[in-house]
C-alpha cells in the first residue's frame, strides 16, 4: 500500500524536505535490524538511526543509506536542502549539524554545547552508546531524540535558551530512553530520569536548583487535581504539550524527577550514581523498568528500598505535612521549640523532612523522620523570636501549602473547574481565544449570563479587563491598552483559584500572543506586543512552608514621640483625616472628639463622614446640622437605632460639635440591608440588577492583604452565617461597604473644593493599606492621614499613620427599664422582666403595654431608647402602661421605675 504523508500528522514530503516520524513501512511486532535505503534529491542531506551514513549518486540525484547494528522497533527518515558539518571527536563519534541554510549560523552554537554535553555523561553515567550523534533541525515545530539524532523544529532552535535546557535533555535520552530501552509493562521511568539529570541539575548548576524544583511543583498542582488517580507507575507516553497531555507529563516528568532527587538525598551522591553507572552497564541495549532501577540502587546502598519505591511509584496522592501544636517552652532557661509534624495521608508516608528554624543570629537545620500520622519534634532554640520553614529547598514531593503557590498562567490552564467571562461588545477582539480555551475543555459566557456564584466556585479568565464583573472585584484596570496582557492574580472570592485578566488592544493583537500562552505557564504576568513578550513576572509567593510564631513585641521610642498639638500640626496639612474606632470604646470617641476640635481651630472649612449614618440619613442630618430638627426627631428620621444601633451616647459629642458650629456632617454607608443581603443571599451578583447598577462600579477585591484580614474577621464570628457562610460574600460585603464609604468622600471633597473631612469609622475601615483610604486614592488624588487609639498588641505599622495611647475611658452603661418588648398591634408589650431590673420592682407584668415614659408617648422600642437617652443609672421615670383586666376594660396605671 502507497504511504501517503499528507494524511498523516508530523510528516510530509515535499520539495522543502522530507520527514517520516509516524508509521510509514510495515511495522514488525518486534524489535528489529533494519536496513534503509533511500533515494532523494542532489541537494538533500538525511538521517535515520545510523552509525554510518553512505551517499552514491543516482541518476535520478542520489541514493543514502544507513548502518544501525541495534534492534530497533521503529525507524526515522528525515531529510532536506541541509548545510550539514561534521566534526570527529575523541574516541571516534562523528557530531554532525544539519540546519537549513537560514538558519546556518546556529550550527557552530549547537556543535559546541552539543560536545559539552557528551562529555558530561559519558563522565556521569558510561560511554556514548552509538558512533554518531546529530542535531537536524526540522520544519515542524517538533522536540524528539531517536538513537544517534535529536529532531528540533526550526521555531525552536531560534530560542536562545534551548542549547541551555532542551539540547541537553535530547542528548541525554542516548544513554537513557534510546539505548537503555522503557519497559512500559512497568511505567516510563526515563522521562523523570532524563529530567532530573538534565533539566534540574542545569538550574542546580546555576544555584537554581531548588527554584526550579518549586516551578516543577506548581505545575503539577495546576495540572493535577485532587481528583487525580495517575501514579508515577501509570505513566506510559508523554503525549504532544497540548492541556489534555499537561496532567500525565506532570506525574511523568516532574513527580518521577523528583523521585529520583529523594532517592540522592536518601542514599548520598556516591551511591546515587554509582548505582546509575551500573543501571546503564547492566541494561544498554536492552529494556528496563523500574525493577531494574530499584535492584541497581539496592546493590549499590545494601539497602531494601521496596517501600520507598512502592510509596513514590504506586500512589497518586501527595504527602500533606504541616507543623501544629506549636509551642515555646522554657526549660533551665533557655528557649525549646515543641510542635507535632503531623501527616494528613492515610496511610502515612515514610519520608524524610527538613526543618530551618532562624533563632536570632543561630540557623539550625534538622531532619526529621516521618512514618506515623504525628510526630513529636522538640528544638533548643538561642533565641526566643524564630522563623521556621518546612522543607524549605523542595527536597521532597509534597503537597503545597496555600501561600507557596503563586498565581500564574498554568494555574488556569490546568484548572478543571474554570471558565471565561467574555466582555460585552468585545467578541471580536478575543476571537482567537476561543480556540484555546476549546483545547482546555473551558466554557466561555458572555458576561450578561455569567451565574455570579462561578466566581467564589471556579478559576475565572476575564476576555477583557473593563466588564462591569472584572471592575467589581478588581477596580478599574491599570494594564497597558497597547498589545495583550495577561495579568493573574489571587481570585478575591474563593480561596485557592486564580482570576485572569486579559487585555487586548485589537484582534490582531491577540490574535498574534494567545498561541503562545502555553510556553509561559510559569508566569503571573505577560505583556507581548505584535506577538513578542516584552515583559514576564511570576508573583510572590513563600518559599518552603513558613511558620512565624513568636514575633518580638513592637515598641516605640519614648523620647522621639509627639505630643497631641504636634501631630495635630502634621494632619492638618492632610486633606482627609481618619480616626478608627472601636465602636464601644469611649476613649475612642473621646480622640475623635478632640481631633476633630483641634483641626477646627487650624481649619474652620470642615466636614465630618460618618460610616454610622446611610445615605439615606442625608436629609435627616442636614436638617438636625441646620437647627431645624431636635435630637429626638433627628434620632428618630435617620432611623439611627434601626440602622447602626449602638449607644448614641458615643456620637452625641461629636454631632452636637458640628451643629453649634455649623460643620457639614456626611452619610458616608451604604443601606445595611444591601450590605446584609449580599453576605446572606450569595454575594454583589446576585442582588437584582437596580440594585447593582447604583452601587459604585469599581471595587477591588484583592489589595494586598484585604482578603486575609477580613477572612480572620469572619473566622471570629460565630452564628448560622457565619458558620455555613461564605467567606467570598463576607469580603464582596464588607469591600461594597469600604468602596461606598470611599465614593462617598472623593464625591463630597471634589465637589467642595476648599473643605477638609474628617472620617470617623471603624479601625478595620481606616486601615491605610486596604480599606478606605486606597480607595478614596484611586478617585481623587488628595492627601491622606490615619489616626487611631493603639491596644495591646495592636501596633501595626501598616495600618496607621499616627498611634495614640489613650487611658481607657469607662463609660457607664445605658440605663434600661429591665423589660423585654415586642411591637405588636396592640403596642409595645412586655414580653418578660428581667429579675433584677427595676420593671420588676415597681410591679409591672407582663402583657402590659407601654404607653408613655415621663409624659412623652412612646410606640417602638426606639421612642424608649430616646427617651431615656438623657438618663442615668439611678434615675427614676414615670412610666404609664394600659393592663389587660379579665372580664374588664383595661386599666391605664402610671408606676414609677428606677433605672
Amino acid at each position: 500500500k502507497k504511504y501517503d504523508p499528507e494524511f498523516v500528522s508530523g510528516s510530509f514530503i515535499n520539495g522543502q524536505g522530507i520527514v517520516l516520524l509516524d508509521p510509514w513501512y510495515p511495522i514488525p511486532g518486534e524489535d528489529t535490524l533494519v536496513s534503509l535505503t533511500a533515494e532523494i534529491p542532489a541537494n538533500f542531506y538525511a538521517v535515520s538511526e545510523a552509525d554510518e551514513i553512505f551517499y552514491r549518486d543516482s541518476s535520478g540525484g542520489k541514493k543514502v543509506s544507513f548502518d544501525f547494528p541495534h534492534a530497533t522497533g521503529f525507524v526515522h527518515f528525515v531529510a532536506g536542502p541541509y548545510q550539514v558539518q561534521e566534526e570527529k571527536l575523541p574516541g571516534g563519534i562523528v557530531l554532525s549539524t544539519y540546519f537549513f541554510p537560514e538558519d546556518s549560523e546556529f550550527a557552530q552554537l549547537y556543535a559546541s554545547k552539543t560536545k559539552q554535553y557528551l562529555q558530561r555523561y559519558q563522565e556521569l553515567i558510561g560511554p556514548y552508546p552509538y558512533k554518531r550523534f546529530s542535531v537536524v533541525e526540522n520544519r515542524l515545530p517538533t522536540g524528539f531524540a531517536m538513537p544517534t539524532f535529536t529532531l528540533l523544529g526550526s521555531s525552536v532552535v531560534r530560542l536562545p535558551f534551548i542549547v541551555e535546557t532542551s539540547l541537553g535533555h535530547e542528548v541525554l535520552h542516548s544513554w537513557f530512553g534510546n539505548s537503555v530501552g522503557v519497559d512500559y509493562e512497568q511505567g516510563n521511568w526515563c522521562e523523570g530520569l532524563t529530567t532530573y539529570l538534565a533539566d534540574q541539575a542545569f538550574a542546580a548548576d546555576r544555584g537554581e536548583g531548588a527554584v526550579f524544583r518549586k516551578g516543577q511543583f506548581v505545575k503539577y498542582h495546576s495540572h493535577v487535581g485532587l481528583e487525580n488517580d495517575m501514579t508515577v507507575a501509570d505513566f506510559k507516553s508523554p503525549g504532544d504539550h497540548s492541556p489534555a497531555h499537561q496532567a500525565s507529563r506532570a506525574v511523568g516528568y516532574n513527580k518521577a524527577s523528583m523521585i529520583f532527587h529523594m532517592l540522592r538525598k536518601k542514599l548520598g551522591d556516591e551511591i546515587f550514581f554509582a548505582a546509575l553507572r551500573t543501571f546503564y552497564t547492566d541494561n544498554i541495549f536492552k529494556t528496563a523498568g523500574w525493577s531494574d532501577l530499584r535492584i541497581a540502587f539496592e546493590g549499590e546502598s545494601g539497602e531494601d528500598l521496596q517501600n520507598f519505591f512502592d510509596q513514590w511509584l504506586n500512589r497518586a496522592d501527595l504527602p500533606e505535612i504541616a507543623a501544629s501544636h506549636i509551642k515555646l517552652d522554657i526549660e533551665d532557661g533557655e528557649p525549646v521549640l515543641r510542635f507535632d509534624l503531623v501527616q494528613k495521608n492515610d496511610p502515612p508516608y515514610q519520608l524524610n523532612v527538613t526543618l530551618l528554624v532562624e533563632s536570632g543570629k543561630q540557623v539550625v537545620e534538622k531532619e526529621v523522620a516521618l512514618s506515623s500520622p504525628k510526630t513529636e519534634v522538640s528544638i533548643p532554640l538561642a533565641s526566643v523570636d524564630y522563623r521556621m520553614t518546612l522543607d524549605p529547598d523542595y527536597d521532597l514531593m509534597r503537597s503545597l501549602s496555600p501561600d507557596e503557590l503563586p498565581s500564574v498562567w498554568s494555574r488556569f490552564q490546568g484548572s478543571s473547574a474554570k471558565v471565561a467571562v467574555l466582555e460585552k461588545g468585545k467578541e471580536e477582539v478575543y476571537n482567537p481565544f476561543l480556540s484555546i480555551l476549546a483545547a482546555m475543555d473551558c466554557p466561555v459566557v458572555a458576561e450578561e449570563e455569567l451565574d455570579g456564584q462561578e466566581l467564589s466556585e471556579k478559576d475565572v479568565l476575564f476576555l477583557g479587563s473593563e466588564s462591569m464583573t472584572s471592575r467589581g472585584i478588581f477596580g478599574r484596570s491599570s494594564l497597558p491598552a497597547t498589545g495583550f496582557t495577561v495579568d493573574v492574580r489571587k481570585n478575591p472570592l474563593a480561596d485557592g483559584r486564580v482570576a485572569v485578566l486579559a487585555q487586548a488592544e485589537d484582534r490582531d493583537q491577540a490574535a498574534a500572543a494567545v498561541h503562545k500562552l502555553r510556553h509561559y505557564g510559569k508566569y503571573g504576568y505577560l505583556h507581548f506586543q505584535e506577538g513578542k513578550i516584552q515583559e514576564k513576572a511570576i508573583p510572590e509567593s513563600d518559599f518552603g512552608q513558613i511558620y512565624i510564631v513568636d514575633d518580638s513585641p513592637r515598641g516605640a521610642a519614648v523620647g522621639k514621640s509627639l505630643d497631641f498639638a504636634e501631630i495635630m500640626d502634621k494632619v492638618s496639612f492632610s486633606r482627609v483625616i481618619y480616626v478608627g474606632e472601636t465602636h464601644v470604646d469611649q476613649a475612642d470617641h473621646l480622640l475623635q472628639y478632640r481631633v476633630l476640635k483641634a483641626l477646627h481651630e487650624k481649619h474652620g472649612e470642615l466636614a465630618i463622614g460618618m460610616e454610622m449614618f446611610n445615605r439615606s440619613s442625608q436629609p435627616a442630618l442636614d436638617s438636625y446640622i441646620a437647627g431645624e430638627i431636635d435630637e429626638r426627631q433627628f434620632l428618630k428620621d435617620s432611623n439611627y437605632f434601626k440602622n447602626w444601633g449602638y449607644d448614641y451616647r458615643f456620637y452625641r459629642d461629636i454631632l452636637q460639635f458640628a451643629r453649634r458650629h455649623s460643620l457639614p456632617v456626611i452619610a458616608l454607608n451604604l443601606d445595611k440591608d444591601i450590605v446584609s443581603k449580599t453576605f446572606k443571599n450569595g454575594g454583589i451578583f446576585a442582588l437584582p440588577e437596580e440594585i447593582q447598577q447604583n452601587l459604585p462600579q469599581d471595587r477591588d477585591l484583592s489589595m494586598p492583604g484585604y482578603r486575609d484580614r477580613l477572612a480572620q474577621v469572619f473566622g471570629s464570628h460565630s452564628g448560622p452565617y457565619f458558620d455555613n457562610g461564605n467567606v467570598g460574600h463576607f469580603l464582596q460585603a464588607q469591600a461594597l461597604w469600604d468602596e461606598t464609604m470611599a465614593e462617598t468622600i472623593a464625591s463630597y471633597l471634589r465637589g467642595n473644593a476648599g473643605k477638609k473631612m474628617v472620617v470617623i469609622a471603624g479601625s478595620g475601615h481606616v486601615v491605610k493599606e486596604n480599606a478606605i483610604p486606597p480607595r478614596v486614592s484611586g478617585r481623587l488624588s488628595v492627601s491622606q492621614s490615619v489616626l487611631m487609639n493603639v491596644r495591646q498588641n495592636e501596633l501595626a505599622p501598616d495600618e496607621a499613620d499616627y498611634v495614640f495611647f489613650s487611658a481607657p475611658v469607662k463609660e457607664p452603661p445605658s440605663p434600661k427599664l429591665g423589660v423585654m418588648l415586642a411591637e405588636k398591634e396592640e403596642g409595645l408589650v412586655i414580653s418578660g422582666l428581667s429579675p433584677h431590673g427595676g420593671a420588676k420592682k415597681a410591679k409591672l407584668a407582663e402583657k402590659d403595654v407601654i404607653l408613655a415614659i415621663d409624659g412623652e408617648v412612646v410606640k417602638t422600642v426606639e421612642d424608649i431608647k430616646i427617651s431615656l437617652l438623657n438618663k442615668e443609672h439611678g434615675d427614676t421615670v414615670r412610666v404609664k402602661v394600659r393592663r389587660p383586666v379579665f372580664l374588664l376594660p383595661d386599666a391605664e396605671i402610671d408606676v414609677d421605675v428606677q433605672l
